[in-house]
């Protein structure tokens, strides 16, 4: 799981709790350090470092991201890539010969 990111998480991106539940962020006081948030529509309160002020498995992290980017394996076995986009992997598999497998990167 990725350390929960108080500036990454108030600009929208997508935190989870401990056990994996996925978070909505409504409010944050920096003066009290106190960050409030939904988990199923019931609010629920943690630290600016995103602990639980309740039980550990309400702690926060951030979401994992998930991307996916392409390879071109060519007729010597020799991989080629990654790229960002299947038509730049079609490109080298135009060039080159070999067949194009899309991967799944998680973050």
């Amino acid at each position: 799981m990725k350390e929960f990111n108080l500036k990454d998480a108030l600009a929208g991106k997508p935190v989870i709790t401990r056990d994996e539940r996925s978070v909505e962020i409504l409010w944050y006081s920096e003066e009290r350090n106190l960050l409030v948030g939904l988990i199923g529509g019931s609010a629920y309160v943690w630290t600016g470092g995103g602990k639980s002020t309740l039980n550990t498995y309400r702690d926060l992290f951030m979401a994992p991201i998930e991307r996916k980017e392409w390879v071109v394996r060519v007729n010597n076995g020799k991989i080629l890539g990654p790229y960002i986009k299947e038509s730049h992997a079609f490109i080298i598999q135009s060039c080159e010969g070999g067949t194009i497998h899309e991967i799944t990167i998680h973050e």
